[in-house]
């Protein structure tokens, strides 16, 4: 790359780009260094400008279909959003209601299963076997055992993800 500037540049740029060469400017080119590296770029753009107006613009109907395909695709991925949090939300809340609703009632429960069981000793063992609390952090753990097969087999079967 030639770092000294000539004052014929502009003249060499102007005859690639118009081909209107003069004797005296050809050799001039052929002497100048610079010069011969303004026509080499100036001529690789003209010939790069030249293959980019020969290439075909898309179809205009066909731009605007695709278009409206990605703009109703966006508009229900958006309409889709609050269903999909409700989605993972849903069984959250319900194994919340279900813990407060064992936890207020755990010993009515306890006292179901062991009147469940006959005899008296059986059920005086249940009740100290299955306390509230216990009877509650089990019950919690076979819903949310239940929540997580729930969703993941949801998840594994759904079509759209």
């Amino acid at each position: 790359m030639s770092r000294d500037a000539c004052a014929r540049e502009g003249d060499v740029a102007t005859a690639v780009g118009s081909a209107t060469w003069t004797d005296e400017l050809r050799a001039h080119v052929r002497d100048c260094a610079t010069c011969r590296e303004v026509e080499l770029v100036t001529s690789a753009m003209m010939a790069a400008m030249r293959e980019e107006a020969e290439e075909p613009l898309p179809d205009a109907g066909r731009l605007w279909w695709r278009a409206q395909l990605e703009a109703r695709g966006a508009a229900r991925r958006r309409s889709m959003r609050p269903l999909d949090v409700a989605e993972w939300v849903e069984p959250l809340v319900a194994v919340a209601v279900a813990l407060l609703l064992l936890q207020l009632s755990g010993d009515r429960v306890v006292g179901v299963l062991a009147r469940l069981l006959p005899g008296e000793a059986t059920s005086d063992v249940v009740q100290l076997a299955l306390p509230a609390p216990v009877l509650t952090a089990l019950v919690a753990g076979v819903l949310l055992t239940g929540v997580m097969l729930f969703v993941g087999l949801g998840a594994a079967f759904a079509r759209d993800r």
